[in-house]
């Protein structure tokens, strides 16, 4: 590029998109334009982390935001439905992974896997990223996994050993090692295919992630600060019952200006038999010429201001779960409603995905490859083919669509494997409980010698 191309570049001349011409009217934001791990130092990630983990320990709008997440997308938990063409397999891996694994999945012996699976759903709102290393099992013991928080990370920078904030790459920009810190303060470098490193990437060039509520951390600081300025103010005025005003020019000299409860002479001095009269029950006040005693009255906070604390809120929210499902919904109508509690379902749904994808399937294909490894399940084919029960979906129409699904298993159209996963069941043990069911009702109805739809409706 010649220098009149720079100059012309720099000036705007012959450029067709104003979104890149600067003007002395706003404030133009603007980043590095390199791959992401080049954008994000130490500093700027636990400075995010930082701020993320006190407004949700302190702010409870934050606090709803990630509580509500965790709720929604986790519940009591997403389990594991194996898929390979041998169901007697399928079976024998769900509980040996139930049992064998997912009751104490890490090392420290104090959390499920559901419990984990929570926390994991929080770290990414509050930290952005969580680090599991993984601990290889012997035949008498299964493996287990070793959490890293984000703050645990090493910050070393060193480009010439490609190494950025921790993360060491290779020369195709795949995670080789990961930099960890102990409570000693060693660090300790762990094999890029021993760490299970769960966040949600916004670029294809992310290494790290940050938290999922950052782009919220300013307005929310700020509402709470507004709102700390504002009850201080209101607490205030409510300490000042009453106020004196006066229409004269004050004479320092000759008089304070005070305001003093019972009698007072013309000539300024106190009676002070004066000050032991009561009237009524109550006291009375004596004010110097021109001034008055006024009640005061506030109206903080104005309607004013709330609205404007509901528009930052309302920014906060966006990108997120929606404003009106986690703090008020009372100003939505019946399709309102529906339009978002549709949208949260679909962000609560994408947030499983990505602990399916990230941390749940990893995990499953660790525990499953030491236990055909070690001869507890024999080798199949597809052996790591797995798929998951999530929650009930949250939905303002629960008749309605139990009415609709209904006639769609009836007409073919939705399997029912589909209908018991949406409403966070798994189809084989709803098969098998259905079927106890019928096998006891048929013994019953034999042993009294009653017909059998006598027992359970739905026999002929």
């Amino acid at each position: 590029m010649n220098l009149f191309s720079k100059i012309a570049g720099w000036c705007g001349i012959g450029n067709a998109y104003e979104s890149a011409l600067d003007s002395d009217q706003r404030k133009s934001p603007r980043l590095i334009v390199a791959d992401s791990r080049l954008e994000l130092s130490q500093v700027t990630r636990l400075q995010m982390l930082s701020r993320a983990r006190a407004l949700v320990r302190n702010f409870g709008f934050a606090r709803e935001q990630v509580a509500s997440m965790e709720t929604y997308a986790v519940g009591d938990g997403i389990f594991p439905q194996p898929s390979t063409e041998s169901p007697e397999w399928n079976s024998k891996a769900e509980k040996l992974f139930l049992r064998g694994f997912a009751a104490v999945p890490e090392i420290s012996g104090r959390f499920s896997l559901g419990k984990l699976t929570r926390l994991v759903c929080r770290a990414l709102d509050t930290d952005g990223e969580i680090f599991f290393v993984k601990i290889a099992g012997t035949p008498a013991a299964p493996p287990r996994l070793q959490v890293f928080e984000a703050h645990r990370l090493a910050g070393k920078f060193d480009a010439r050993e490609r190494i950025f904030d921790g993360i060491r790459f290779d020369a195709y920009g795949r995670p080789t090692g990961y930099l960890f810190v102990d409570d000693e303060g060693k660090i300790s470098e762990q094999a890029a295919q021993n760490v299970i490193h769960v966040f949600i990437a916004e670029r294809t060039s992310d290494a790290h992630g940050v938290p999922q509520i950052q782009h919220a951390v300013n307005s929310l600081i700020d509402t709470k600060e507004l709102l700390a300025i504002e009850k201080k103010g209101v607490k205030t005025i409510n300490e000042m019952t009453f106020a004196i005003t006066s229409e004269r020019n004050a004479d320092p000299e000759t008089s304070s200006g005070d305001f003093a409860f019972g009698a007072a002479n013309t000539s300024g001095e106190t009676d002070p038999d004066a000050l032991k009269r009561n009237i009524g029950g109550g006291k009375f006040g004596r004010l110097l010429p021109g001034e008055k005693i006024e009640s005061l009255r506030t109206d903080r906070p104005s309607p004013t201001f709330t609205g404007f604390l509901d528009y930052i809120l309302r920014d906060a929210s966006l990108g997120n779960v929606p404003y009106e499902f986690v703090a008020d919904s009372s100003k939505v109508g019946g399709a309102g409603v529906r339009l978002v509690v549709g949208r949260a379902a679909r962000v609560f749904a994408r947030r499983q995905q990505e602990l399916i994808e990230q941390f749940l399937t990893p995990v499953y294909k660790f525990f499953i490859g030491w236990a055909i490894t070690t001869g507890k399940l024999e080798p199949v084919e597809d052996w790591d083919a797995v798929e998951w029960a999530c929650p009930k979906s949250v939905t303002v129409d629960a008749g309605r669509e139990a009415a609709q699904d209904r006639a769609d298993v009836l007409g073919g159209f939705l399997s029912l494997e589909d209908y018991y996963a949406a409403r966070g069941m798994k189809y084989k043990d709803e098969v098998r409980r259905i079927a106890a069911n019928i096998k006891l009702a048929l013994e019953t109805a034999k042993e009294f010698g009653v017909p059998a739809e006598a027992v359970f409706q739905n026999l002929k």
